[in-house]
């Protein structure tokens, strides 16, 4: 924690009590997007974790430049915000906890007006949503917020300096505050233990239990929702029709249920418990109800709406079903009647849940222990097309900054600089992507930059770039990577032959495919992406794509989940911004959103300020414009990016099929895979000016120390301090 942070910390811990109206708290959440989109017990458990502080007439809350930790909800008075800068010129916006952090940014370059700042989160930095505060403006420039209204949400998510000050201006004020840190450890918790508890109900129902693959049971986890009904309510009835949403498959998790049906009379047939199942024969059959389901004291149940019920389960399991229906048989006759197969389904018990929570340092790993028996998956690497082939680039040896010629600077990074360079020994062309210690020491991103190194060497598909060697001296680490003349899609996009930063839609859909299918190889192998954006799709010689920078890429086993936050900010889906656990299907949201981009040259939640831009992002507020969007892509785009993770296209047991068989694409997939399509645009061949010479390698000297020097000011701008090398904390290097 830096000083400034400590600063805002010191003035709420001093003050903190609990709070003293806890309903008027969450009533207070409810209005806020970033929480309107959680689930009701994540909110609770959110409002229960929120502190009072009260703070006298002229007291400082808030301070312009220290970094945020804390988001507030004025519970009594007002507070006076001036967002004024120390020449008393007033800022044109007044988000306070908006600003970028520099520490984080993404990588400097000029940015088109209309798209929004991307600041790239490293991971263990959290990142989400700010609110621009509701205010009332004064003649002075400052503007007062009353009792109801928030401010400083974006500190929830990320770290990054307040971007105005906020003083007491009532005798006394009374504040709810929540900080980052209590923030993110609740929504991991809840998100987990609620995944628990769903995943023991799935595993006490036999057909699901034995059937069931890793993926689908955790996909089917999102899907379900908790539902109680009170002693006597009518769950189901024969009058009820068939309808997508409003049909529903239940499991019972608590209470009991009575089944009735009609020959005549109602009479009996069957009680169902935890663990038993409903509601299977109207979604089979897609009718009504052939009986009555009637609660018998309070009954909880998990249900799945008709369309996801269909969607994931899969054909395999509901035809299962469907034969056992036909084993059903009631009859009025009560000796009879016990003689019959009863209409129960109960199978297993919640022992298979027992002990899975007993340490708060063991919670985060129970998706890995739970899902490890359970492999198999549609989307397994045998299924999916074999890659082009590609010549393999034999490891260039190089030892030192000395056996390469530094040619010229073409780009940049969160943790330093891309070079164009030439091998000393071969005369090799290549690119050295250069990161400072001190930076990725301060990043805490160690472990990053050598599972990328890794993966680089690891990877083998066309559509990804590789490693051809790396060394590291007491100041920086070297990666050496394929020279990829065409640039980044970025760049095609802002200065390529195309109108007005945009793609026609046949060019789009080349580069979305070639895209998809990087994608599909990386979680075949069980990673996760999580940097998607067009500055990391690269275009080699020959004009086709290269998914680049990797140091985000990390294994996920199918049906577990990750909860940390990192990424670009405009990319990030928002159970990735809100930390609570996500899969490769963060990724296709990631996809939608770079497919928006190549069709309209902008981030589809561009926004003015973070706040802003935030909330649109965890309430997918899409907005289409018919000058650029055939229905075929904003229907694509629209099931992309969706918050529920459960609808959003690929979560099915079809998996990647389900993105390659919408109507947008148009293409021979297996030819995409061979890279067969004929790209839109091929990079012009440019050979380097290079002579190896005493004045090129002068110059590359010379381009070394300049990196120095703009690394050490960058260092003391921000108070990292010097890396000491250790020798062995970068694997690989």
């Amino acid at each position: 924690m830096t000083a400034r942070e400590a600063d805002e910390e010191a003035r709420t811990r001093a003050r903190a009590r609990r709070v003293s109206e806890p309903a008027r708290a969450g009533e207070a959440l409810n209005g806020v997007a970033l929480f309107r989109e959680l689930r009701r017990d994540d909110r609770a458990a959110l409002c229960a974790r929120m502190v009072e502080c009260e703070f006298e007439r002229g007291e400082v809350i808030v301070r312009k430049g220290e970094v945020g930790a804390n988001f507030y909800v004025i519970a009594q008075g007002c507070v006076r915000v001036d967002a004024r800068d120390d020449e008393g010129d007033v800022a044109d916006t007044v988000d306070v906890g908006s600003m970028e952090d520099e520490d984080i940014s993404a990588k400097d370059g000029s940015r088109r007006v209309v798209a929004s700042r991307r600041e790239q989160i490293a991971p263990e930095s959290p990142s989400s949503c700010d609110g621009e505060a509701r205010v009332t403006p004064l003649k002075d420039s400052s503007k007062l917020l009353y009792p109801g209204e928030t401010f400083g949400e974006v500190a929830l998510v990320r770290k990054c300096p307040r971007t105005a000050t906020v003083v007491a201006a009532s005798p006394v004020i009374k504040l709810w505050v929540l900080d980052r840190a209590t923030f993110h450890e609740t929504l991991k918790r809840t998100t987990f233990e609620r995944r628990c508890e769903y995943m023991g109900y799935l595993e006490s129902v036999a057909v699901f239990r034995d059937s069931l693959d890793a993926r689908t049971t955790s996909m089917l986890v999102d899907a379900l929702r908790m539902t109680t009904f009170e002693s006597g309510a009518v769950i189901v009835s024969p009058d009820d029709s068939y309808d997508k949403t409003s049909s529903k498959f239940y499991v019972i998790v608590k209470g009991e249920s009575v089944v009735h049906v009609e020959d005549g009379e109602s009479f009996e047939v069957n009680r169902l418990k935890r663990g038993d199942y409903f509601g299977e024969v109207s979604l089979i059959h897609k009718t009504s109800p052939t009986a009555t389901v009637v609660a018998v004291g309070q009954v909880s149940a998990l249900t799945l709406d008709a369309e996801s019920f269909h969607r994931m389960i899969g054909e395999e399991i509901i035809d299962m079903m469907a034969k056992k229906i036909d084993s059903y048989s009631y009859a009025s006759n009560k000796v009879e009647k016990k003689s019959k197969r009863r209409l129960t389904r109960r199978a297993g018990s919640f022992a298979a849940l027992r002990g899975a929570v007993t340490s708060r340092f063991r919670w985060l790993s129970f998706d890995r222990r739970n899902i490890a028996r359970r492999t198999e998956a549609i989307d397994s690497p045998h299924n999916i097309h074999a890659m082009a082939s590609i010549d393999v680039a034999p490891e260039i040896c190089v030892r030192s900054s000395k056996d390469v010629v530094f040619v010229k600077e073409i780009g940049g990074g969160m943790l330093g600089a891309v070079f164009v360079a030439k091998t000393l020994s071969t005369l090799t062309t290549c690119c050295v992507k250069v990161m400072h210690k001190w930076k990725v020491a301060h990043l805490d991103q160690e472990k990053n930059v050598s599972r990328e190194l890794e993966l680089m060497k690891r990877f083998d598909s066309p559509f990804l770039t590789r490693a051809l060697g790396a060394f590291q001296d007491a100041r920086a680490l070297y990666l050496l990577m394929d020279y990829l003349p065409g640039g980044d899609l970025f760049q095609l996009l802002v200065s390529g032959p195309f109108r007005g930063g945009q793609f026609p839609v046949d060019i789009a859909q080349f580069y979305a495919a070639e895209v998809l299918v990087a994608l599909e190889y990386i979680h075949a192998n069980e990673y996760v992406y999580r940097d998607l954006k067009p500055e990391n799709v690269l275009i080699d010689a020959d004009g086709h794509i290269k998914l680049t920078d990797f140091g985000f890429c990390r294994r996920l086993l199918r049906g577990e989940r990750a909860y940390t936050t990192c990424g670009t900010a405009d990319y990030m889906a928002p159970e990735v911004m809100l930390a609570q656990g996500y899969d490769q299907l963060a990724d296709y949201w990631s996809f939608g959103v770079l497919l928006y981009e190549m069709l309209v040259g902008y981030a589809p939640f561009a926004s003015a300020n973070d706040g802003a831009r935030h909330r649109r992002i965890v309430t997918s507020d899409l907005k289409f414009s018919t000058a650029y969007f055939p229905l075929t892509a904003k229907s694509l785009i629209s099931r992309l990016c969706v918050v529920d993770v459960s609808r959003r296209l690929g979560s099915s047991a079809r998996g990647v099929w389900d993105l390659k068989s919408h109507n947008f694409f148009t293409v021979d997939w297996a030819d995409v895979t061979r890279r067969r399509l004929a790209p839109p645009h091929v990079p012009a061949r440019r050979e380097l000016d290079f002579t190896e010479n005493s004045v090129s390698r002068h110059k590359s000297r010379e381009i070394i120390k300049a990196l120095e020097r703009r690394g050490e000011r960058e260092r003391a701008e921000c108070g990292a301090p010097a890396h000491r090398s250790q020798g062995d904390e970068f694997r690989g290097f």
